[in-house]
């Protein structure tokens, strides 16, 4: 296996400030925490990476008081 180093990685301000601090409490540093995201992805089903990805997206909209009720809820949408 050979390492490489990609581009930079450029956050919003909050997301790269969450990464900092879940990155510390792990006691990895930010790469090390990034490298595990990624690998953690690279083994999940599509389902999986599928609802997860969807998820932050789903709850903005539930958060923007967009109607959720007699709608499909994100299991039903990206479950299997």
């Amino acid at each position: 296996m050979t390492l490489r180093q990609l581009d930079p990685v450029v956050l919003d301000g909050d997301l790269a400030d969450w990464v900092e601090a879940t990155a510390a409490n792990a006691g990895l540093s930010v790469p090390e925490y990034l490298a595990g995201l990624v690998e953690a992805d690279r083994s999940a089903s599509a389902v999986d990476r599928a609802n997860r990805l969807a998820a932050p997206l789903y709850q903005r909209w539930v958060d923007t008081g967009r109607p959720v009720d007699d709608g499909l809820t994100i299991d039903e949408v990206f479950g299997p």
